[in-house]
């Protein structure tokens, strides 16, 4: 089987920002329907995880899409640091990649995916541990997520341009 084409892996990154967006709607409906309870509940977790590990994986899809392109050959280590420091030229771009929330949200998928991280009752709210140091925005789950959300469309809205920044140097994106 070949490896996805740059503009497959951009649809599916446009893709990734709209599940996360249905993740924190539903979110949100958990989150009203809530009372007081000891423990996280299943769904509010599970659609928290899924705005994370979705916006996470527009980006690693944008930052593959870009490598492909450009035949960059970045490790899976580099991958993202490296494709988006190529692409720093196209307008918004180092703006948007310099966010803090977008460390914060790769040190958040990691916990979720390899450990596990601390999810805190405070009443009826729920907010998550601090994740990294240099993120300044808030722990509250919903509003966590809605952040994480307008993040991943802001990274959609620049695929365009991402596009034509890759098509400028013979790899078509597609």
């Amino acid at each position: 089987m070949d490896a996805p084409s740059p503009r497959s892996l951009l649809q599916a990154a446009e893709r990734k920002v709209l599940i996360a967006a249905f993740h924190c709607s539903q979110l949100e409906k958990c989150l009203l329907g809530e009372g007081r309870s000891k423990d996280v509940p299943i769904p509010i977790q599970a659609h928290f995880e899924g705005v994370v590990v979705s916006v996470v994986a527009a980006v690693d899809q944008v930052a593959q899409a870009v490598n492909s392109a450009l035949c960059l050959r970045a490790t899976p280590g580099e991958l993202v640091e490296k494709t988006f420091s190529m692409i720093g030229d196209v307008p918004g771009v180092d703006q948007w990649y310099g966010e803090q929330i977008g460390r914060d949200l790769r040190s958040i998928r990691t916990k979720i995916v390899h450990y596990s991280y601390t999810k805190d009752l405070r009443g009826v709210d729920f907010s998550i541990q601090e994740a990294t140091k240099s993120y300044p925005g808030s722990r509250d789950l919903i509003t966590y997520s809605r952040e994480a959300v307008v993040y991943g469309e802001r990274l959609r809205d620049l695929i365009p341009s991402i596009k034509k920044r890759i098509s400028r140097h013979g790899a078509a994106a597609d």
